[in-house]
């Protein structure tokens, strides 16, 4: 714990969204440039948004909303895109 306090942690537990039809589930493997970098915790399609949302860990310096990667899903990589959370911004005023 005192080498978490001083180096930080090496993994983020970040939002992403699907680019692709295929939902993510727990436990598919996250990669960036063919290198894996963590797993999906949760998943799931999102009727509002109209495509797969997930939460998952990677390494740090992956992180960055906009940041692309890829969700392996029946043994083939399916783009993803790393998002800020909440999913859905309101945008109206009141």
């Amino acid at each position: 714990m005192l080498a978490q306090k001083e180096n930080g942690l090496n993994r983020k537990l970040v939002a992403f969204k699907m680019l692709d039809k295929p939902v993510p589930r727990e436990q598919y493997p996250i990669f960036k440039d063919g290198k894996k970098i963590g797993k999906v915790t949760s998943g799931s399609f999102a009727p509002s948004l109209g495509c797969g949302i997930g939460l998952g860990y990677v390494l740090r310096g992956s992180e960055t909303p906009g940041t692309q990667i890829e969700v392996e899903i029946h043994g083939r990589p399916v783009k993803a895109e790393v998002a800020s959370r909440p999913f859905v911004e309101l945008n109206h005023k009141r």
